[in-house]
């Protein structure tokens, strides 16, 4: 480490076991106000390790965690008794050291070691929520809404919603496996009315976040929280009430659910009759309302006109029955400009859990995971991965007749494969039902283009690769879509059928 300057040294040597096997000499002492490293810890140091005739075999700069075995026990216990900022030389005897064996080739049996160390700093690993008390839930849940409050003024909606609903759920009970919380609040003697608000804060924060998202159902779950749990609406919990209720109307009218949404501001109004912001969104709910039924009377207009013109040509059409499976859709853009919509209709009667899970991460109104906090949402994802039925060179059309201009893959594709919404290169995935789920029926078979599964592990085009590569009951957020018809080596669980003309045939690395 060569000479310091500055600080006070210790001349003599101390005993850092009690065996004397570790000794350790001070050169600077550390910083007195911060406790010393404990295990388990991550420590930052730089050190030379010399053998007693003074070849150095290592040394430099490094990372180790404490109380996992990644150093020898003598140099443990050394860093266990300095503090921030202290320079030390540290004797480690055999037995504290490589003992017998020695670490060929730089390092002899039986050899006595001496560190010259610097503990730059260290860091004592993040509790479970297990393992926390309740003061200390209550300090990080703090510290977590602080943190929202920053992001949110930077208007990074996304981190913001996720460390309000974090700091909202390190307060609330846990229940056991299989059970649903019952939301309520835990909180150290003394500080309940503290925790208690501070929920509520998170979860109207939440609702703020959601609604800048266009997560409108996201935004009605958080708001149905906080007024569930206000203990005293019309008094001291009053703002909040009036909060919660202006934000799940402006979502349910964004939802088109426009009695309820004009109850919530009903309510609001007589709560807060000079508040502007609760009259404007009232008119604006009014306005909304008129034009969705303008645009209704309009569609039934067509469908009247329609139906009289079958008549007058003597035609007995018998009107088709509109299929009574939910139908979801996807927005799909290519390197950022809109391409159409794909909309799927699910077969909810043959596969209710699959196709409950592929719905609700459409539609978002799942909200935030429980585990990872991250969004449950199809939202921005992509496409990470298209198969075509060779490996042979791709066949390219040119956009003019004599070469020129723009060139066009013409595509020779199996099914494109996406839904991985935690890395967004199928290694991830999470459902809502945690993080995987069971397979179900297997009664369709992928005979036509425009089919979509359940991609549980990723399906392969050879079908050897395929079976060796199977894992049963994997099922989470990823699916693939069939571009032509073709037979896998083991059955998926075919979950829609789509309702639109193809898409272009892009590359994955830039359709989302």
């Amino acid at each position: 480490l060569g000479h310091v300057e500055g600080g006070m040294s210790d001349e003599t040597d101390v005993l850092v076991s009690a065996d004397g096997g570790v000794t350790k000499r001070v050169l600077k002492r550390g910083d007195e106000s911060v406790p010393k490293p404990s295990l388990p810890c991550c420590v930052k140091l730089r050190y030379t390790g010399r053998l007693e005739n003074g070849t150095r075999f290592e040394g430099g700069v490094n990372d180790v965690t404490l109380g996992e075995g990644q150093v020898i026990r003598g140099l443990e216990k050394g860093l266990l008794s300095m503090r921030k900022g202290e320079i030390a030389v540290l004797t480690c005897r055999e037995d504290y050291a490589y003992g017998h064996d020695g670490r060929p080739p730089d390092v002899p049996p039986y050899a006595t070691l001496q560190y010259e160390l610097e503990l730059i700093s260290w860091l004592a690993p993040k509790k479970l929520r297990s393992e926390l008390t309740l003061e200390e839930r209550l300090d990080e849940a703090l510290q977590l809404k602080a943190e929202g409050a920053r992001a949110f003024a930077q208007q990074s909606w996304l981190p913001a919603q996720s460390a309000f609903h974090n700091a909202a759920q390190l307060m609330l009970d846990e229940a056991p496996a299989g059970y649903a919380s019952f939301n309520e609040v835990q909180a150290p003697a003394g500080r309940e009315v503290e925790a208690r608000k501070l929920v509520h804060a998170c979860w109207l924060n939440e609702a703020a976040c959601a609604l800048k998202r266009d997560e409108w159902h996201a935004a009605v779950k958080a708001c149905d929280l906080v007024l569930l749990k206000l203990a005293d609406p019309l008094g001291d919990d009053r703002e909040q009430n009036v909060k919660a209720l202006y934000r799940r109307g402006k979502a349910r009218a964004m939802l088109s659910d426009f009695s309820n949404a004009r109850a919530d501001l009903r309510e609001a109004c007589q709560l807060a009759p000079d508040s502007r912001e609760v009259r404007a969104l009232w008119a604006e709910c009014k306005q909304m309302e008129v034009r969705a039924k303008a645009s209704g009377d309009a569609l039934f207009s067509k469908m009247a006109a329609n139906k009289v013109l079958y008549k007058d040509k003597g035609l007995l059409v018998k009107q088709p029955k509109r299929s009574e499976d939910p139908r979801v859709y996807f927005d799909v853009r290519i390197e950022g400009k809109r391409a159409g919509r794909i909309i799927f209709e699910l077969f909810a009667e043959k596969l209710p859990k699959t196709c409950e899970n592929f719905r609700q991460l459409c539609t978002g109104e799942h909200g935030l995971s429980a585990t990872s906090g991250r969004p449950l949402h199809y939202k921005g994802a992509r496409f990470h991965r298209a198969v075509s039925t060779d490996d042979g060179p791709p066949e390219m059309l040119w956009e003019g007749a004599d070469k020129t201009g723009r060139q066009f893959e013409i595509w020779k594709g199996m099914f494109i494969h996406g839904g991985d919404i935690c890395r967004g290169d199928g290694t991830g995935g999470e459902s809502i039902y945690g993080d995987y789920f069971e397979d179900e029926a297997f009664e369709f078979r992928h005979d036509a283009p425009g089919l979509l599964s359940m991609a549980g592990t990723p399906p392969m085009r050879h079908r050897d690769v395929e079976a060796r590569t199977h894992v049963p009951h994997r099922n989470n957020s990823q699916f693939f879509i069939t571009t032509k018809a073709f037979t896998l080596a083991r059955p998926f669980a075919l979950a829609a059928a789509l309702l639109c003309s193809p898409l272009p045939s892009p590359s994955p690395s830039n359709l989302s």
